[in-house]
């Protein structure tokens, strides 16, 4: 099976702590202020939760079925080249040890998400996909929630 990637800001503590959902992170739930229109992190983290019960989106982290390519449409390969590349060792014995519960499919333009058993694979066309308001609006991607907001170092590799 493919891997699955993520990217992180470089100075992280994935190595050994292990990456965190983005809500759960140092400043990672402030990007959801703008959106939810929230004040507080517990009022973002309560928005979060509420908008799917069957999903609990603060423990999720957000993952590509490929890693962003050089030839990408230019904002992505700028985003790549800024962030730190992570990859999920093995998404089986993610499951299988319990480190995570469920994979929803983001709905490219906003509209939603689902409950999938495997991401999807196959090449996504970077260069014709542009950024939208927020930076993969366009380009398929997942939330994998997991069971405590982090998947350990032991299941990621920076690469």
């Amino acid at each position: 099976m493919a891997s699955l990637y993520t990217y992180l800001p470089k100075d992280n503590d994935a190595d050994t702590v292990g990456i965190r959902s983005t809500a759960f992170s140092k400043d990672g739930w402030k990007k959801y202020i703008e959106r939810s229109g929230k004040k507080t992190r517990e009022e973002v983290l309560e928005w979060l939760d509420q908008l799917d019960p069957t999903f609990k989106r603060s423990y999720a982290v957000s993952v590509l079925s490929e890693p962003i390519p050089e030839d990408a449409f230019e904002d992505f390969v700028a985003f790549a080249k800024a962030k730190a590349r992570y990859k999920l060792k093995s998404l089986k014995e993610l499951r299988d040890t319990g480190v995570i519960t469920q994979i929803r499919a983001i709905n490219t333009r906003g509209r939603g998400t689902h409950t999938v058993k495997e991401p999807m694979r196959g090449k996504i066309a970077w260069d014709k996909k542009r950024p939208g308001r927020f930076l993969f609006s366009h380009v398929p991607h997942y939330l994998i929630e997991t069971t405590n907001g982090f998947i350990p170092p032991e299941y990621i590799e920076h690469v």
